[in-house]
C-alpha cells in the first residue's frame, strides 16, 4: 500500500500509510517479514534434521535471503516511489514459495 498512497488518497482509502504514516507502515510490514523468516527457519530446522538438503537449500537461498533483502530494502525506502523494487521482489517471493511446492512433490515421489 505504500507504492500506492498517492491514488490510495485520492479515492480517500484508509490504508496504514495513510492513516498512521509511512514508518509505522514498515515496522509492521518488516515486523510481518521477520515472523515469516522465523517460521521458514523453522521448516528449515526439520527439512535439515530429516537431511532434506534440497528442500533446506532452496528455502535457504530462494526464500529466505530475498526475505532479509526485502527488510532491508523496505526500511530503506522512504517516499512512494522507493517500493517498486520491494514489491516486485515480494512477488518474485511469492512465486518462489509457490515453486516449492514442486520442491516438496518431488521429494516425497523420489522418497516412495
Amino acid at each position: 500500500d505504500i507504492e500506492d498512497m498517492e491514488g490510495d488518497r485520492l479515492y480517500g482509502c484508509k490504508t496504514i500509510p495513510i492513516s498512521m504514516g509511512i514508518e509505522t507502515a514498515k515496522n509492521i510490514v518488516s515486523f510481518l517479514i521477520a515472523l515469516i523468516i522465523l517460521i521458514v527457519a523453522w521448516i528449515q530446522k526439520g527439512q535439515y534434521d530429516s537431511g532434506a538438503f534440497v528442500s533446506f537449500g532452496y528455502l535457504l537461498l530462494l526464500i529466505q535471503l530475498p526475505l532479509f533483502v526485502l527488510v532491508f530494502l523496505v526500511q530503506k525506502g522512504n517516499a512512494s516511489g522507493d517500493f517498486k523494487r520491494p514489491d516486485l521482489l515480494s512477488k518474485i517471493i511469492m512465486l518462489t514459495g509457490l515453486l516449492y511446492s514442486i520442491v516438496i512433490y518431488i521429494s516425497f515421489t523420489d522418497n516412495a
